[in-house]
């Protein structure tokens, strides 16, 4: 059976909205908050999405599971991130480890339709994302846990489906 929806194209797009979003964050402005709303609502339209066509169509080779999880774990980052946000403008940002995950999350996003080929890639990256954390400890943590929650949800993709 043919696919009639384009997950790699979906998660991609997530991945670029995930990279905006830990930007916006970073830049600690709360003018963007409602761009960081709109970030969040095109995250969730695109997980929406996803799951709508994992519902119906036959997705070799990666699992449905992993698609859903992925989707939602982008959804998760933006959504603390805006969160986060709100939380921590005038205080110092950890701006560099912020721009480093995001720019991981978006990459993740491109190497996943390659999968077996991006193997070693992927989880260099996934590696990569585990030993960044948040010095800041209380207002950013949620947001840097919930992006390496996304990355472990890559790494179960690639060990149950290569």
């Amino acid at each position: 059976m043919k696919k009639s929806f384009d997950y790699f194209a979906a998660i991609q797009s997530q991945g670029e909205l995930v990279d905006q979003a830990l930007m916006l964050l970073a830049e600690a402005d709360l003018f963007q908050m409602e761009r960081m709303h709109e970030l969040a609502d095109e995250c969730i339209s695109l997980r929406h999405s996803v799951v709508d066509a994992a519902l119906s169509d036959f997705l070799p080779p990666i699992d449905r599971a992993d698609l859903l999880g992925i989707a939602a774990g982008y959804c998760e980052v933006v959504l603390q991130a805006g969160w986060a946000l709100g939380r921590v403008t005038g205080r110092e940002m950890e701006a560099a480890r912020l721009a480093e995950m995001g720019g991981i999350l978006r990459e993740c996003a491109v190497l996943l339709k390659g999968l077996k080929k991006n193997a070693t890639a992927l989880l260099a990256l996934t590696r990569r994302a585990e030993g960044l954390s948040c010095m800041d400890g209380k207002a950013l943590e949620p947001c840097f846990a919930a992006c390496r929650g996304l990355t472990m949800a890559f790494e179960g993709a690639l060990v149950k489906n290569i």
